[in-house]
């Protein structure tokens, strides 16, 4: 789209007249007068928009396109931090009930095994105190000295050597196990 001639001065006209502000005409009868699609590039032009704006508006609008940007940018990603957030503080809540969950179970397992094996030695123990006393008799067990056994045991929880028998313990040192 070209404009020559007399379409050119009239555009020339009509801009500088608009930028000077003394405009005869108004836009609807330049528009009604001109072919819209000739007419509106000779109108409307970077200089018309330079000359019609003051010169800090462009940077207010710069400001406030940063701003309105910022604040998108700040909104959206804050609900987007706050959403993964709690979606990983969710998954760490049902992983520890999980383990909690699998550690009463253990817990469990391990009281009935415990609970188990505690009957299972006071059984034997019962059985093997039945048993012993069947087989022992009172005079056999009175054949076995015992005095030393105990001074002996003793020295050995001291980590040292046992003296020597002495007192009542020494009459029993020269008894013989067969009569």
């Amino acid at each position: 789209m070209h404009t020559t001639g007399k379409d050119a001065e009239f555009g020339q006209a009509v801009r500088g007249a608009l930028l000077a502000h003394t405009c005869p005409l108004s836009f609807w009868d330049i528009v009604a007068r001109r072919d819209a699609e000739d007419m509106l590039p000779a109108i409307v032009g970077p200089g018309l928009l330079r000359m019609a704006l003051p010169w800090w508006t462009k940077y207010a609008a710069l400001a406030a396109l940063v701003a309105a940007l910022w604040l998108h940018g700040w909104t959206t990603g804050r609900e987007g931090v706050r959403d993964d957030w709690e979606a990983a503080t969710a998954k760490q809540e049902a992983a520890a009930l999980a383990h909690a969950m699998e550690l009463a179970k253990r817990a469990d397992e391990i009281t009935l095994a415990y609970i188990t094996q505690t009957r299972t030695i006071r059984e034997k123990g019962a059985t093997i105190v039945r048993e012993v006393t069947r087989y022992v008799t009172p005079d056999a067990d009175a054949a076995c000295p015992t005095d030393g056994l105990v001074r002996v045991l003793n020295a050995a929880a001291r980590n040292e050597l046992p003296s020597a028998p002495s007192g009542s313990h020494a009459a029993t040192v020269g008894t013989s196990a067969n009569p």
